[in-house]
């Protein structure tokens, strides 16, 4: 608790200094309270949806997401999603996916409804940063912020040269609206509830930088850091399984040809008192245990 009010503290009062003197608020210094804000948060909850409107090599896709979350310190989090692609189900093809990341503080684990499977995960950082591209985005967004998870980035982060560009309203609530370059979009804009210092809003475009798709390109050492961060053995079939699956994800990211735009929505935001059981997710009978998370998703690729 104390903790918690020395970084409060340590935030508003710069802030307070600089408004009795007339200075305009920088957008790193909104940033940084966001940051200490959900910093000093013990427990957050909120639902939303993400909707992704975008070209790939000339064709439109629409897919929306609906996310509900639970988190509390330390280490604790039900994460739910459920995601549709609106032109394959205009087709008559339903891509429903549904999934769940969560943890009740001693073992982390990721459901993958579309793949029927869920599996232990080796780590915190390693469940959200898997459930990360399959939600949509709504495992990082603001677990990031709340969590001080090694090798789990917030997207705030990386964000370069951020500007207040304007205020608007969300829902009546005014906000500073933030953009910036960024190292894995090409844009990236933040939606600040003045009051509140939560995020109401979040949109990126669909441009992946030239960074990212280098980044797909990894050493054998770093290969073999990723498995065993995965809980995997290390075995030559396993690195080349691993280096093929990466190669394949280069290629696509070249090739996709992708525009467009994410819009991220948070609602119902509060911050109620949570306990073991508000971190169980309702899974389904026939889901099926495996054993590595890694191992499941090469053998859906056929590897």
């Amino acid at each position: 608790m104390r903790k918690a009010v020395v970084i409060l503290l340590l935030t508003i009062v710069p802030w307070l200094i600089g408004c009795g003197s007339g200075q305009k608020e920088s957008a790193q210094e909104i940033l940084n309270r966001v940051v200490a804000n959900y910093q000093s948060m013990e427990t957050f909850q909120s639902e939303g949806t993400i909707n992704v409107d975008m070209k790939m090599n000339g064709k439109a896709v629409k897919v929306s997401t609906s996310f509900s979350m639970r988190l509390k310190k330390p280490n604790m989090y039900l994460i739910s999603w459920e995601q549709k692609n609106e032109a394959m189900e205009a087709l008559g093809v339903s891509m429903k996916n549904n999934g769940f990341v969560w943890s009740d503080g001693s073992q982390p684990f990721l459901y993958m409804g579309i793949r029927g499977f869920y599996t232990k995960m080796d780590s915190d950082a390693m469940a959200l940063g898997a459930a990360t591209g399959i939600s949509g985005g709504a495992a990082n967004t603001v677990p990031a912020l709340f969590f001080p998870f090694e090798g789990f980035p917030s997207g705030l982060g990386r964000v370069k040269n951020p500007k207040v560009v304007k205020t608007e309203k969300i829902d009546g609530e005014e906000c500073h609206v933030i953009e910036g370059d960024s190292e894995i979009y090409r844009g990236e804009t933040f939606w600040v509830s003045k009051s509140r210092n939560v995020i109401l809003k979040y949109s990126h475009t669909m441009e992946i930088s030239g960074q990212v798709q280098g980044a797909a390109k990894m050493t054998d050492d770093q290969i073999e850091e990723s498995l065993k961060a995965m809980g995997e053995e290390v075995t030559e079939e396993k690195k080349e399984n691993m280096r093929q699956m990466m190669d394949k994800a280069g290629e696509a990211l070249k090739n996709m040809g992708m525009s467009g735009s994410s819009v991220e929505v948070h609602t119902n935001i509060s911050s109620p008192e949570l306990g073991e059981g508000d971190f169980q997710p309702d899974l389904p009978t026939d889901a099926v245990l495996k054993e590595s998370f890694m191992g499941a998703v090469m053998d859906k690729m056929n590897f």
